[in-house]
């Protein structure tokens, strides 16, 4: 391929380079494009500059033609290696290099024009000079942001493929500009390698830019999911928030109204009812004093501020605490709890024996306030075989009392409660807190219906083989 042939060849790539970058910046309106189509419009010009193209349609001497193909020249370097470091140098050093680089660009533009009115091999000297810098302060910038890119493995190798082809073209330039007349230097040769280097890095810029594009709209894609995925957040917080304190005001509500009223009752001293009230109010109390510390203690759990304690202990020692502390704080309910527990005795637990506590009265609390009055609450306790390994386990077993059957999909989500159950003092927490706490120790609580109207909660806990 001859000279010509070759300058026509870069011709047409540049020509096609130019409307690509113009289509990108109409469609995406990133700057980068602008300074793409700058760049190779300078190019273009030069390239009709050095063939004489110019020249002939316009008639232009041979002084004019050398100065104009000094300011493209120019003007096509300085666009080239702006647009360089934007695409190379990571953004926070882009804004340290601002005015260095637009000190050069205008420097280099001035220089350019100069050559219409000055010696032109004088200004193509100090031109490259000042490009030759930039190069230098390109390679340290682009050395400094050359660490793994979160958008691929792809874009390092191809910013360093793109500044070491654009370094060689440039160096081939800056010998044939600054080297003495008298070194012998292959003109031709070093357009064919110039052109080789620009045409490859003009085609490794599109690969990077699409890679770039590419993961912008990934990271858009993410980031749209990401926003959706916490507006949902935010909005089931909110709900929560509503649930909470319609709750909170209803459950405070009813045993405050039975305080004032027993109040009222005891002021008028009515003998008769006395008692009566002042066990009423004593629910009362119980009643809100649950509700605060479930309220409480769900927001510990859910902020992460509990943790679980692990200990060993023998399970029939806590089970015997559980019971007197139940029975301490509910003596009238003491009869409808009947225990069967394992006949061998001494089994030992390795877990935080506070949450299995918390566990049991939470299980207890909830089957006697939702089974009908009198009716027997089955506490066993007893080791089974589970894939292979010894374990106990929990049950608490009630009948069905006039709330109904809880809901088995919901039953232990946060503030639940079925309608029918609603006219029941609760919070809605208390299993929803039992089933937190049990994971947080490596369990499950599950719930049966049975066909005698029964209702089974129930959960299991590895024993110690060596104890």
């Amino acid at each position: 391929m001859d000279d010509l042939q070759l300058t026509l060849f870069e011709l047409g790539v540049a020509v096609t380079m130019l409307a690509w970058s113009l289509v990108q910046w109409l469609v995406i309106h990133n700057r980068i494009y602008a300074f793409i189509a700058i760049t190779l419009g300078f190019f273009i010009a030069k390239l009709l500059m050095h063939s004489s193209m110019l020249a002939q349609w316009f008639g232009l001497s041979h002084a004019q033609n050398s100065a104009l193909l000094v300011l493209f020249g120019i003007g096509y370097s300085i666009n080239g290696l702006n647009m360089l470091h934007l695409l190379l140098v990571d953004a926070s050093k882009q804004l340290q290099r601002q005015q260095v680089f637009q000190f050069a660009y205008a420097l280099c533009l001035l220089l350019g024009f100069a050559s219409l009115f000055l010696p032109s091999a004088e200004v193509q000297v100090a031109a490259t000079v000042v490009l030759l810098v930039l190069i230098a302060i390109l390679s340290r910038d682009f050395g400094l942001s050359a660490q793994p890119h979160s958008a691929g493995a792809h874009i390092p190798r191809l910013q360093w493929s793109i500044f070491s082809l654009v370094s060689v073209s440039f160096l081939v330039h800056a010998a044939n500009v600054l080297l003495p007349s008298e070194v012998v230097f292959n003109e031709p040769l070093a357009h064919a390698v110039f052109a080789t280097c620009w045409i490859l890095t003009g085609a490794l810029i599109i690969g990077l830019l699409t890679l770039l594009d590419r993961h912008t709209y990934a990271q858009r894609c993410t980031d749209a999911s990401d926003a959706m995925q916490w507006a949902a957040d935010e909005k089931k917080l909110r709900l929560n928030q509503q649930r909470f304190l319609s709750m909170l005001m209803h459950e405070i509500r009813t045993p405050l109204s039975v305080v004032k009223i027993g109040s009222d009752a005891l002021t008028r001293d009515a003998p008769g009812n006395k008692n009566v009230w002042a066990d009423r109010i004593n629910v009362a109390i119980d009643n809100i004093t649950q509700v605060i510390e479930n309220c409480v203690q769900a927001e510990k759990h859910e902020e992460g501020l509990i943790q679980p304690d692990i200990t060993q202990f023998m399970v029939e020692l806590e089970l015997a605490d559980i019971a007197s502390e139940f029975v301490t704080a509910h003596p009238e309910l003491a009869p409808r709890i009947q225990v069967a527990m394992d006949a061998e005795g001494r089994h030992w637990l390795q877990t935080d024996k506070h949450y299995l506590r918390s566990i049991m009265l939470n299980l207890l609390s909830n089957a006697l306030k939702y089974s009908p009055p009198f009716t027997s609450i089955y506490l066993r306790i007893y080791r089974m075989r589970q894939q292979d390994q010894n374990v106990m386990c929990f049950e608490i077993e009630n009948e069905i009392g006039t709330a109904g059957v809880p809901d088995p999909n919901m039953v232990f989500q946060r503030y639940y409660r079925s309608e029918s159950a609603k006219k029941f003092a609760g919070t809605g927490l208390g299993l929803w807190l039992s089933q937190t706490m049990a994971r947080q120790i490596g369990t499950l609580i599950h719930m049966k219906i049975h066909p005698n109207n029964t209702i089974l909660f129930h959960f299991t806990l590895p024993l110690l083989t060596h104890r």
